[in-house]
């Protein structure tokens, strides 16, 4: 497997802590709901969008073990949030772009997140977003010489987090771009042997990752197989072949709901 190169410090594993954290309720949760702001950056392919429908659907589902409402910002096609304040956090969301491509709303995407960041707004990023933060916040990404990650991918919890007690997180995959130098404030917190940064925090308002915990193996099966082309037959095999492997989904969507929650 060809050799990546990243910079940012990957720490040992060590034990959680999460005592060590204070949480506080935002004005909405006192209501008894938790609002999320989907910075949607993409909808679904017709292969996908057949066997789970659209995009913004899969992130409510996501989250139907809790009180959440997603309120769906299609950023691809032009549209803002009108405020930041609208919602108690904000998720950007995977896409089939790449975040060095010249487009105006990928430039949109990163001022939003600059703006967040700056306010102290949870942030999190799911693959396309996980890129987006690192570079609008002064990292940088790449096409990965690894090639094609796609598969249920068991990724190593080497930074323990108060909102996630695994040692290890799996999640469906499907990314050729990676994370190669994280911002400088960030700290890398889940990491692989074909990703080195598969997730990383800033502080404790931001987190990412880049497998996908709102895919199912039903719409990764169908992207895989719409894809085989461009993947490869003995690639699309093998991921198909992991998808009968437990998912961490249900546990990281509690982790978001505890991070918006501090």
């Amino acid at each position: 497997m060809p050799q990546l190169r990243v910079s940012g410090q990957i720490p040992e594993r060590a034990t959680s802590d999460i005592s060590a954290f204070s949480f506080r309720w935002p004005a909405s949760m006192m209501e008894g709901v938790i609002r999320i702001g989907l910075l949607r950056m993409a909808e679904l392919p017709d292969a996908a969008l057949s066997v789970a429908g659209p995009m913004a659907g899969l992130y409510q589902q996501l989250f139907r073990g809790h009180a959440v409402e997603v309120l769906d910002v299609p950023v691809h096609e032009g549209a803002t949030p009108a405020s930041l304040a609208d919602c108690d956090g904000w998720m950007i969301s995977g896409s089939p772009a790449s975040v060095y491509d010249d487009h105006d709303w990928i430039r949109t995407g990163e001022e939003i997140v600059r703006a967040a960041h700056a306010e102290e707004r949870p942030l999190i990023g799911i693959c396309f977003g996980h890129q987006l933060i690192a570079q609008a916040l002064g990292g940088r990404v790449e096409k990965s010489a690894a090639g094609w990650g796609i598969g249920a991918r068991v990724y190593d919890v080497v930074r323990p987090v108060p909102f996630f007690d695994n040692r290890t997180i799996t999640l469906l995959a499907s990314h050729q771009d990676q994370v190669v130098e994280v911002p400088t404030d960030a700290t890398i917190w889940s990491t692989s042997d074909y990703c080195l940064v598969a997730g990383f925090t800033i502080g404790e308002r931001t987190i990412t990752v880049q497998g996908h915990p709102e895919y199912s193996p039903e719409l990764v099966a169908a992207l895989y197989e719409s894809r085989r082309q461009r993947i490869g037959d003995d690639a699309v095999e093998v991921a198909l072949a992991t998808l009968t492997t437990p998912l961490s989904n249900d546990a990281f969507a509690d982790a978001i709901v505890r991070l918006i929650a501090r």
